[in-house]
């Protein structure tokens, strides 16, 4: 399971399923919460009565965006035609085999009194396999079993797609804020460089400290276009969650600060079985079994009842005629089949146990990356920008009265600018984790935000 990054409303996903899965399907997966349910009746709404769903315009919030991949996004789409063919499928299997006629004539085109078709024969035959072994009711069941993990899969990947989506929106916000951080920075950098110019001019400081303030102004200008271009990355890459091929939105309307507190790990763990990727392991198993029904089913022949008609040419005469065949058990008893599905019910088993221990080891992992970015954005916020400002401030008050060096402010300097980008990557890796976390339990991780999700 890979570790995907969002704001935590992007759990919404889990809940937006199809209508084909089972009762045992649907009791597992927790009810709608308002953004969900208002992120759903907007996307069905825009489905229903607009032909082409409309491409986000303007400025951009989380809720917007979700919606509209909801609605456009190319992999749902694609996965949303393989459910209706699971469907189509289920009817197939419920069908029942087509009687066939038969016609055959005998006893013409020979010699003496077989001459012609003085004495020949002609039989129309009518004929109907019939299924023992109940094959056609577990046939009907593995292909209902076989749509349930359908509808599954589909709840997946729709979570999936929500959580690139939310990722994406996180990485827009964070890339604005970071962009205007090194607008700030090379703002700073030129105030710096007139600084030392006025100093120069005046004879109180060495030309070269003004070289030196020209190279940290140039540096500052290669960091702004490279946030400005992964800036315009980051909006392509949000843009591709709804298949349009360049972004045509505004700015991303997210609030990074809104953070709180994670609740213990062991009240999360409890919820791993809400997450569609492993409570689909109990209709895994419902189907292997199904399977290997059918496949003991298999064992039983069939029989093939047919009824006639008999015309006899040289008396004119006709007689009915009725039959049965099947199938001697002798050689093929379907074993090699039944052996198999025994075999995959016991490998569904060990996966269901795989599946689980990784889920359990991603949710440790995104757990500790919370924890993480929770402790550094409160430690970044509380103590080390505050101290970076004030440093600066002091630093460059001496500097002018020539009571500090040169290097002092561009240590100063940099240290309040690395503090500043490091607190909003602390602030973006607490929102991609929370989303990861919230991606195992599939639901809203407590504490901290409001009860819709983190950036809005």
């Amino acid at each position: 399971m890979l570790f995907k990054s969002s704001s935590h409303a992007v759990t919404l996903a889990v809940v937006l399923f199809l209508g084909c899965a089972s009762t045992e399907t649907r009791s597992s997966i927790p009810e709608l919460r308002p953004l969900e349910r208002e992120t759903e009746a907007d996307a069905t709404e825009q489905t229903e009565t607009a032909s082409t769903p409309s491409v986000p315009t303007g400025d951009l919030n989380l809720k917007d965006a979700l919606q509209a991949s909801l609605a456009m996004n190319p992999r749902l789409a694609a996965f949303s035609w393989e459910v209706r063919a699971l469907d189509a499928e289920v009817l197939q299997s419920s069908l029942l085999p087509n009687p066939e006629l038969g016609a055959e004539f005998e006893n013409f085109g020979g010699t003496g009194q077989f001459a012609g078709f003085i004495d020949s024969e002609i039989t129309l035959t009518l004929s109907q396999l019939i299924e023992l072994g109940g094959k056609r009711r577990k046939r009907e069941a593995v292909a209902a079993l076989s749509r349930d993990i359908g509808g599954w899969e589909y709840k997946s990947a729709r979570l999936d797609v929500f959580t690139a989506t939310a990722q994406a929106f996180v990485m827009v916000v964070a890339a604005e804020r970071r962009a205007g951080l090194a607008q700030q920075a090379n703002q700073l950098a030129i105030e710096t460089l007139n600084t030392v110019s006025e100093r120069v001019d005046a004879g109180k400081v060495s030309p070269l400290e003004r070289e030196r303030t020209r190279v940290l102004a140039s540096s500052s200008r290669i960091a702004l276009d490279r946030a400005q271009r992964e800036l315009e990355m980051a909006r392509q890459n949000l843009a591709t969650q709804w298949g349009a091929e360049i972004p045509e939105f505004g700015r991303a309307i997210g609030n990074l600060e809104q953070i709180g507190p994670v609740p213990p790990l062991s009240e999360l763990i409890v919820h791993l079985d809400r997450n569609p990727d492993l409570a689909r392991w109990t209709t895994e198993q419902e189907l292997r079994q199904a399977e290997l029904e059918l496949a003991q089913a298999g064992a039983v022949p069939d029989v093939t009842a047919a009824v006639g008609l008999r015309r006899f040419t040289g008396p004119d005469e006709t007689a009915f005629t009725a039959g049965v065949q099947f199938a001697l058990p002798v050689f093929n008893r379907n074993q090699g089949a039944v052996l198999a599905s025994s075999r995959r019910l016991s490998k569904v088993r060990e996966e269901q146990r795989l599946v689980r221990s990784e889920a359990r080891g991603d949710l440790k992992n995104a757990y500790e990356m919370i924890s993480g970015a929770w402790f550094a954005a409160n430690s970044l916020r509380d103590e080390v920008l505050p101290a970076a400002e004030r440093t600066f401030e002091a630093v460059q008050d001496a500097y002018q009265q020539g009571k500090a060096g040169y290097l002092e402010v561009l240590d100063a300097q940099g240290a309040l600018v690395a503090a500043r980008f490091e607190y909003v990557y602390a602030l973006e890796s607490y929102h991609r984790a929370r989303a990861a976390v919230e991606r195992l339990i599939a639901g809203t991780l407590a504490g901290g935000g409001d009860s819709d999700g983190g950036v809005r």
